[in-house]
């Protein structure tokens, strides 16, 4: 059993105190007490890290964190553009680079740094996709590239937009500098203000957008996962499964006595 090693004060001699999952258990419940359960997290995780260590290395049997749960953080569920959300923000949008910027966002999903290191060469307007990958420069969340298909009505903006002489990027400044996501942010931002939209949008809000839409018009969430480029489909179920139309209603429906 993995015991905490305390010193005596009467003959210095160390006096092990035994660490079980129950103690554990108490010791997290006395976290939560000043502390944010994510806090706490960080805490238990850094805490079970540091004891598989002392495993390895014989200091200790067990891992007494090894049965011990981390804290259950319900998803807080993120605001997402609706259709009319949509057509109150494109009322407001001026032509031009943020709105290009806007709108691949909302047809592809694409984080605001995959859209901002978007090249050229990463659009197939034959085979209608769009690839999102690692370069020398950038490299994905997922540390993964992906392939995106590409909307008629995106591939028909894209086409319009001037290219950049000496550059591979999409969105590209004036000043031949690639689109900042900071000012990115701010504008997507203006433009919901002005729409009168929830002010809790960020530019973020256009991949949870595009997600979502997916899911309600009944796109499978194993497609959904490719296209966002989740790890496990489990995150792509926790955020987007509630959002899908019931399956168990469409089977009864096909019924036809």
């Amino acid at each position: 059993m993995p015991r905490t090693i305390t010193k005596c004060k009467t003959n210095h001699k160390f006096v092990a105190d035994p660490l079980t999952t129950q103690r554990m258990e108490q010791f997290k419940s006395t976290l939560l007490k000043d502390y944010a359960p994510t806090s706490v997290n960080i805490i238990l995780r850094h805490l079970k890290a540091a004891f598989s260590k002392a495993v390895s290395w014989n200091y200790l049997e067990e891992n007494p964190l090894k049965d011990v749960h981390l804290v259950r953080i319900p998803e807080k569920e993120s605001p997402f553009l609706t259709s009319e959300d949509i057509e109150k923000l494109r009322k407001v949008m001026e032509s031009g680079l943020y709105r290009d910027a806007i709108e691949t966002g909302l047809y592809t999903g694409m984080r605001v740094s995959d859209i901002r290191n978007l090249s050229w060469d990463d659009i197939d307007f034959v085979g209608m996709k769009i690839r999102v990958r690692n370069t020398e420069y950038f490299t994905t969340k997922s540390k993964r590239e992906r392939t995106v298909p590409l909307h008629p009505k995106l591939a028909d903006l894209l086409a319009l937009r001037a290219r950049v002489d000496h550059s591979p990027f999409v969105f590209v400044r004036i000043d031949m500098k690639q689109v900042d996501t900071g000012t990115a942010n701010k504008k997507f931002k203006e433009y919901c203000d002005l729409a009168g939209l929830d002010s809790r949008f960020h530019f973020h809000s256009l991949r949870h957008t595009f997600a979502s839409h997916l899911a309600m018009s009944g796109v499978s969430l194993y497609f959904i996962q490719k296209i966002l480029g989740h790890r496990s489909i489990e995150t792509t179920a926790r955020t987007y499964a509630h959002l899908q139309p019931d399956p168990l209603l469409s089977a009864v429906k096909v019924l036809k006595y």
